[in-house]
């Protein structure tokens, strides 16, 4: 069995703070090992990750760990979902046949022509948050563009009022705060009880659009039938919708935050793109492959299972490190280096791939693109603001988020 490098500990901040030099070693050492502190195999190596998210059949998103809350584990806080909401799931991360049908659901809405068709609303919310601190010649990016403009997009794609955004926020960052690793009991309840107040504020919404359905994705869910036999159930819509939510804003703001933190620190690069626009979608892929907003996900095994030489016991849990992959040399030559012409960029497992790959993939691009489209039009002169950024990022086991960034700039002529 292949162990975990003595010098080695993931939940060690510094660890986090820096995650691709332990991916390197692992690498080199042990692409497949298990981890005792975590109860869990960690696996590092692009071939390994492409192997493991083409076969569900083996590796599973079902069981105690993924396909229902897995986080909050105190019984109190537990019974807070039961009690006064609704149990939190995963449908949309089934696995078939149940996954297809669920998703179904979704796709006309995420693909790319139902992406399309907000485009335009895109650019217009873009222009108008630059507007807000175009003058200023200063801006703290996160607060005051990478947050707003995923919620506001998100909000109008599922049908949620954009004047809700500040109660939708302290929802959302409690429900990724499960992420971040063991909580406290406290924490626990108050995960819990933020979580059952944006549960039923979903169900209202979706009260309302079965009454007067309108033309977003919850009116589609509200009013639809799961197989043309039965509507979908309260809990369904909810972890849908919640799913889709979070999916939607908190990983698009991390990729919109770390490409230009990635351009600024890369001055050649973004030179490149300023003369030929036509990088832009490339350059995305780049950013997203670089500095993937989710790290990795758990999965079960549901044999006995050999992955490159290295025996693993059916009902293991399985780390697939998305981010790890993503810097492998075997796969990607000068893999820490940023390079916006690199023809294997979207090759990437950012977003995962195959029958799991993220819902919102297509939508996360637009918006990325859309918004360095119109940041290069609009901004010169982008630098780091002297003494004001850290480049520290918020802890966590699973999403990757810079804390802040404050950029200086010039208005283009």
């Amino acid at each position: 069995m292949a162990t975990k490098p003595d010098t080695i500990n993931l939940l060690d901040p510094a660890v986090q703070e820096d995650w691709y030099p332990s991916y390197s070693q692992l690498q080199e050492q042990a692409p497949i090992c298990f981890m005792p502190d975590l109860n869990m195999y960690f696996v590092s190596k692009y071939s390994d990750v492409h192997y493991i998210v083409r076969h569900p059949e083996i590796f599973t998103n079902q069981g105690g760990v993924v396909s229902t809350e897995p986080l909050v584990t105190d019984p109190e806080a537990r019974a807070i979902y039961k009690e006064h909401g609704f149990d939190r799931m995963f449908p949309l991360s089934l696995d078939p046949p149940h996954h297809r049908k669920y998703r179904k659901m979704i796709d006309s809405a995420l693909s790319r022509n139902g992406v399309r068709k907000h485009e335009p609303f895109i650019h217009k919310v873009v222009d108008q948050l630059i507007d807000q601190w175009i003058d200023k010649g200063q801006v703290e990016f996160i607060a005051e563009f990478c947050d707003p403009l995923p919620r506001m997009v998100i909000c109008t794609l599922l049908g949620l009022p954009i004047e809700d955004i500040p109660q939708l926020i302290i929802w959302s960052t409690a429900w990724v705060r499960v992420w971040e690793g063991e909580l406290s009991k406290e924490d626990q309840l108050d995960v819990a009880r933020k979580g059952v107040e944006f549960q039923n504020y979903i169900i209202e919404k979706v009260r309302e659009k079965r009454a007067e359905p309108q033309d977003d994705l919850i009116s589609e869910l509200a009013n639809a039938s799961f197989e043309g036999e039965r509507p979908l159930t309260d809990a369904e819509i909810i972890s849908m919708i919640d799913h889709l939510f979070i999916g939607g804003n908190e990983t698009t703001t991390f990729a919109i935050a770390s490409g230009m933190w990635l351009l600024l620190s890369n001055p050649e690069q973004l030179a490149k793109v300023r003369a030929d626009r036509s990088l832009i979608k490339n350059m995305v892929e780049e950013i997203l492959r670089l500095e993937s907003p989710t790290q990795g996900m758990p999965k079960i095994t549901v044999e006995d299972v050999e992955l490159s030489g290295v025996k693993i016991p059916k009902g293991s849990i399985v780390h697939v490190r998305y981010a790890a992959a993503n810097r492998d040399p075997d796969k990607f030559e000068c893999p820490h280096a940023m390079d916006v012409t690199r023809k294997s960029a979207g090759s990437h497992m950012a977003f995962s791939q195959s029958i799991h790959s993220c819902p919102g993939a297509t939508l996360s691009r637009v918006e990325i693109a859309i918004a360095f489209e119109h940041l290069l039009d609009r901004l010169d002169d982008l630098e780091f603001t002297p003494d004001k950024n850290d480049f520290a990022h918020l802890p966590g086991f699973v999403l990757r988020a810079l804390k802040s960034l404050t950029i200086n700039f010039s208005k283009v002529s």
